[in-house]
């Protein structure tokens, strides 16, 4: 009977510990085996990954006994970092431009992530550097499609004396320039000289002499009507400055002798010149009336005054330098004015047949100087760029120290139709 219990326990230790065998100890328990050399799960589901360290490991089983333990450690790559039990880039975006330096953040691959004008598919922003990145159109060239500086400077006069005041005209197919120049009697007489300028920006033949005085020949205007250059300059052969014309054939010869536009007793100077179509209009500054005024007339396409010279401004005070251009319809006219107390720019209309239109328009109303206006139209409106002292700490350009101490900036402004 002893003997026959004594099996009995013997049997049911043996089947206790083939249960804990089966179950406790390989991978479906919890607790493991405790003591006599058993085994205790370090992780709980095959298969799973957790980070570690720079990497990650894995769950499964990697030795003899029957347990799940970590597996050694997969280091993540470079620019990579675990991120629940994976390695993924980290996504960086230092020049915030919405682009991530790293390749599988959810953009393409910013190729400069220091520079925010610079990515995939950038437009290219005339700024001297390249916009774009490795397989956009246009990469590897800077500013393309931008205006920018082609070829070297040209000398086009090569004297021994000085020229300077330059007048440029484009003719659809080459280029004509006026200047003033004193190489026939340095530093007495001053003569308006002429040449001509190919397309890509090569000289063509020689300099000619426009006029030819004992006097002084300043400020050269020069406009293309079609077929030939018209130009307008100041000159002083009658005793005191006045506005001169003449013409140009396309080759550079000039047509005709002198005219002369004004006639008065005192002075005249910077004349605008302007082409319609048809005749041209000229502007200057004129001192008739014992201060400066801004004056117009038409001058026919032959060289011919058309009738009388129009006063643009009346007011006590100085008005100089204007700028004339054509509408289409009209003229625009742009001047420096110091009515106000200090130089501002002034604008009016006047009418084909030489008529002022409307009042005067002040363009400027700044605490200093502006002045030396040029105008521009765009077929819908104008547009007047000038030298500004608005920014100068004082707004005086001091002469006394030996150097020019001001401060001129270059300002714009549109002009048009209120709606």
């Amino acid at each position: 009977m002893a003997k026959k219990a004594l099996k009995a326990i013997i049997l049911s230790l043996t089947l206790i510990l083939s249960l804990c065998l089966m179950t406790t100890c390989n991978g479906s328990g919890g607790g493991g085996w405790v003591g006599g050399g058993g085994c205790t799960n370090q992780c709980s589901t095959s298969g799973a990954k957790e980070c570690s360290g720079d990497g990650y490991h894995v769950c499964g089983n990697y030795d003899s006994d029957k347990c799940l333990e970590w597996s050694a450690v997969t280091a993540c790559g470079a620019g990579e970092a675990c991120s629940d039990g994976v390695c993924s880039p980290v996504c960086t975006d230092a020049d915030g431009d919405g682009y991530y330096a790293q390749s599988g953040c959810g953009t393409a691959a910013d190729c400069n992530d220091h520079n925010g004008t610079v990515y995939p598919g950038a437009p290219e922003l005339c700024d001297g550097i390249d916009n774009q990145c490795p397989g956009d159109p246009g990469y590897g060239t800077v500013d393309e499609g931008c205006f920018q500086k082609i070829g070297n400077d040209v000398r086009i006069t090569n004297d021994v004396s000085y020229s300077y005041m330059p007048s440029l005209a484009w003719t659809g197919s080459e280029y004509g320039v006026s200047w003033v120049d004193d190489r026939d009697n340095p530093n007495i007489s001053e003569e308006i000289y002429f040449a001509r300028i190919s397309a890509s920006g090569a000289k063509i033949g020689s300099d000619v002499r426009i006029t030819n005085d004992a006097n002084l020949s300043r400020d050269p205007s020069l406009a293309w009507t079609g077929s030939e250059y018209g130009v307008s300059w100041v000159d002083d052969r009658d005793g005191n400055f006045q506005i001169y014309f003449a013409r140009i054939s396309t080759d550079g010869t000039k047509i005709g002798a002198d005219i002369r536009i004004t006639n008065d007793a005192n002075g005249s100077s910077g004349p605008s010149l302007a082409w319609t179509g048809s005749e041209y209009g000229v502007s200057w500054r004129d001192y008739r009336d014992g201060n400066d005024e801004i004056y117009f007339a038409r001058i026919s396409a032959s060289g011919t005054k058309v009738g009388a010279d129009v006063r643009i401004t009346n007011d006590s005070n100085w008005s100089e330098l204007p700028s004339l251009v054509w509408t289409g319809s009209e003229y625009g006219v742009s001047w420096d004015d110091d009515r106000d107390g200090n130089y501002e720019i002034y604008f009016a209309h006047i009418s084909a047949s030489g008529t002022k239109i409307g009042a005067d328009v002040r363009i400027t109303n700044a605490a200093y100087d502006s002045s030396y206006p040029s105008l521009a139209w765009t077929g819908s409106e104008y547009g007047v760029s000038w030298e500004d002292l608005r920014d100068d700490l004082d707004g005086i350009c001091d002469l006394s120290s030996g150097t020019m101490d001001c401060s001129y900036k270059i300002y714009f402004a549109r002009i048009g139709l209120v709606p």
